[in-house]
């Protein structure tokens, strides 16, 4: 009658095994088992939240990510447009003290 109570495999199986008559074993292995999904669940939780933060950071580092490749492929194209001119910028030249 109390393993109808419960859908999980596991738990009927083992309601199955333990005397019914002896109802006080009965609750004190449901109390036991509600204890492990309790506590099951609560560590299913906290990795779905820790997955979602770490889902974030990384979704935020693929936008920067992205930023600095375009600012490098903006340089990169800038650096070269400037070579191909042969134009020598005042920062490329050496110091007079050297």
């Amino acid at each position: 009658m109390a393993a109808r109570l419960f859908k999980n495999r596991q738990i009927r199986d083992i309601l199955e095994v333990i005397d019914i008559s002896k109802g006080c074993v009965v609750d004190e292995q449901i109390n036991q088992l509600m204890d492990r999904l309790e506590k099951c669940e609560i560590a299913l939780a906290h990795a779905v939240k820790v997955s979602d933060e770490l889902s974030d950071v990384v979704a935020a580092q693929e936008t920067k990510i992205l930023v600095m490749q375009r600012r490098l492929e903006m340089l990169m194209t800038r650096e070269a447009e400037r070579e191909a001119q042969g134009v020598e910028y005042v920062a490329d030249q050496r110091p007079p003290h050297w």
